[in-house]
């Protein structure tokens, strides 16, 4: 931060009538103005909503400036992530929108400096994710030592601090200056008149590179070009818009900033692979992308919206493409398969320490402007299974709305993110949905390594605790794969249509609406009990059960109420079974290393 508050200067505290002059809400929480001039920059650590109504600021590849109606941004910003950081930009390189109504009492300040900016507190609950999560613990907060030694500063807020220093636990995300300079370079987008469709933009490169950070940064940079930005996510093990196991097409009307648990979205389409790799099942994987790719070819391309006042292009929607970081052997082969399906217009490339295989560095057809990215390094100290562990909780902890009311292509076209996070009761604690299995479902698929080996007699064994994909398919799908009437009777008193080895629902003809968790099975009366964020209206459509390889973690199945570390229900914490809490000692307790670099003979 080189912004600093000086109360009554650059620094106002708001009343409730100016909040609410505002088109804000007073009742949401306290706000305050910040002034910046051209080059300052401020970081804050919390969760907190930003409305500029002078000037413009620069975060995160999204450019903010003034509308007429305020529309309040929010920024998550918590320590397992690079923080945004807001930098005042001048006024010549931001969008051409109409001035926001200004209360008198900032009229003045506006005068004096290039940029003003409202920061409001956001309550929604994504600050308990630290009780279900002790890994996370603290992560919206800052700690004695860090205001001790003077690395946050209070600026009158609840749970948002602003950033002073950098140190291990507080880092700002800084773009490095050749991803600035290549979204500067992008091609202007095409004019309303013009015969050439919107861009598809492929990132890709080897893991912890960067790949998501430069994605979402490039998101952020088309939407201050378009009203809307669609995303193909192809990386399954770390998807940035809901949790792992799913290839989705997401529609983004609003910049993302945030790390991925905070923002997890309903898809407009996706397909359950089941894993967090495609390494067991690539053809239903690339299948399943093919799939999507149409699906924005024929729906989603040329939408149809209406305009809006702030002169962005709504003709068409351009699409990023995110992929996985596993670029050799089967992984680049699948990278080359997905590069032939989505015909990118532009490719970023992510260069590594080591040299990438041939497969990889392989030109680009003449029509792909392809660009070479240095790395963005990372010294954050969580694992990609402690993130993908945060964004499952994350998501069924979430309160979707339910737009089921709501008609017209805008509605279809936005982004559906939760409204709170209910954290205030563990997942054994809430009440779930009663489903007569009997009658509720069409089919139930299991999917992944060994799936075929589980006989009909033990399926509510396998799906007792289990995560699933709740799976909407069109009339007559199912009928051209399997007969049940052909699989032989089954000795258990719990009766799905399960049939041993069968195929999951072909991509063409279905969609994943999202991830549920049964609870509970009673086979003798065909219950379960099934826990999942998805508004009541979207799960008529489900009549597809699809298990696979992703799991709740375990911090899902804590008692986080009882005591910091959480219990099981029913056990007493020293005596449950296949944990160990605190340091443990003995034989055989260190992390197991793998060798993966031993040849057979036959391979030397």
């Amino acid at each position: 931060t080189t912004f600093k508050p000086s109360a009554g200067t650059n620094t106002l505290r708001l009343t409730s009538d100016e909040i609410n002059g505002l088109g804000l809400k007073a009742a949401r929480g306290n706000a305050v103005a910040l002034a910046l001039s051209v080059g300052q920059r401020f970081c804050l650590l919390g969760a907190y909503t930003v409305v500029v109504v002078h000037g413009s600021l620069e975060a995160y590849g999204a450019i903010f400036a003034p509308s007429t109606v305020p529309r309040p941004h929010r920024i998550f910003a918590p320590k397992c992530s690079h923080l945004p950081t807001f930098e005042c930009v001048s006024a010549s390189s931001t969008l051409t929108i109409s001035p926001c109504p200004v209360p008198p009492r900032l009229q003045s300040v506006c005068a004096k400096f290039d940029a003003v900016v409202i920061v409001q507190e956001l309550l929604l609950g994504a600050e308990g994710l630290e009780r279900v999560l002790g890994t996370f613990d603290g992560m919206f907060r800052e700690s004695h030592q860090e205001k001790t030694n003077g690395e946050v500063e209070d600026i009158g807020l609840r749970g948002v601090q602003m950033v002073t220093q950098q140190t291990r636990s507080l880092q700002p995300l800084t773009l490095l200056p050749s991803w600035n300079a290549v979204l500067s370079s992008l091609d202007p987008p095409p004019s309303p008149s013009s015969s050439s469709a919107a861009g598809v933009f492929l990132v890709k490169g080897p893991k912890k590179t960067g790949k998501s950070t430069f994605a979402v940064t490039l998101l952020n940079k088309l939407l201050s070009q378009y009203t809307r930005v669609a995303f193909l996510e192809c990386d399954i093990g770390q998807s940035e818009f809901g949790p792992a196991g799913m290839v989705s097409l997401h529609i983004l009307d609003k910049p993302v900033l945030g790390p991925a648990f905070t923002h997890p979205s309903l898809p407009f389409r996706a397909h359950f692979i089941g894993s967090t790799t495609p390494r067991s099942s690539p053809s239903h994987y690339l299948a399943s992308v093919d799939s999507l790719f149409q699906t924005y070819r024929t729906e989603v391309q040329t939408p149809g919206l209406e305009p809006l006042a702030d002169n962005r292009i709504c003709e068409y929607i351009p699409l990023v493409v995110n992929t996985m970081g596993w670029v050799k052997g089967l992984g680049a082969s699948l990278l080359e398969s997905i590069e032939e399906i989505v015909q990118p217009t532009h490719v970023f490339e992510l260069q590594s320490s080591t040299p990438f295989p041939s497969s990889i560095s392989r030109a680009s057809p003449p029509t792909t402007r392809h660009r070479v990215l240095e790395p963005f390094t990372s010294s954050l100290a969580y694992t990609a299974a402690d993130q993908r562990s945060l964004s499952i909780l994350s998501y069924f902890h979430s309160i979707f709305p339910d737009h089921s009311g709501t008609g017209g292509a805008s509605a279809e076209f936005t982004q559906t993110t939760p409204d709170l996070w209910d954290t205030s009761a563990p997942l054994c604690a809430r009440f779930p949905f009663e489903v007569d299995c009997s009658t509720a479902f069409e089919r139930v698929v299991l999917v992944g390594c060994g799936a075929e080996d589980v006989v009909p007699e033990q399926i509510h064994t396998v799906l007792n605790g289990a995560l699933v994909a709740l799976v909407a398919c069109e009339e007559g799908a199912l009928d051209s794969h399997l007969d049940l009437a052909s699989q032989t009777p089954s000795k258990s008193p719990f009766s799905v249509p399960y049939v041993q080895g069968g195929p999951p629902p072909s991509p063409s003809a279905s969609t994943c609406l999202g991830l549920a968790l049964i609870r509970a099975i009673s086979p003798d009366t065909q219950k379960m009990h099934v826990l999942t964020p998805l508004p009541p209206s979207s799960l008529a459509r489900c009549r597809v059960l699809v298990k696979g390889e992703v799991e709740l973690p375990i911090w899902g199945m804590l008692d986080f109420r009882e005591q910091e570390e959480g219990v099981l229900p029913g056990f007493e914490k020293q005596k449950m079974p296949y944990l160990q809490w605190g340091k443990s000692e003995g034989v055989g307790v260190e992390k197991r290393r793998v060798r993966r670099n031993l040849m057979r003979r036959g391979q030397m």
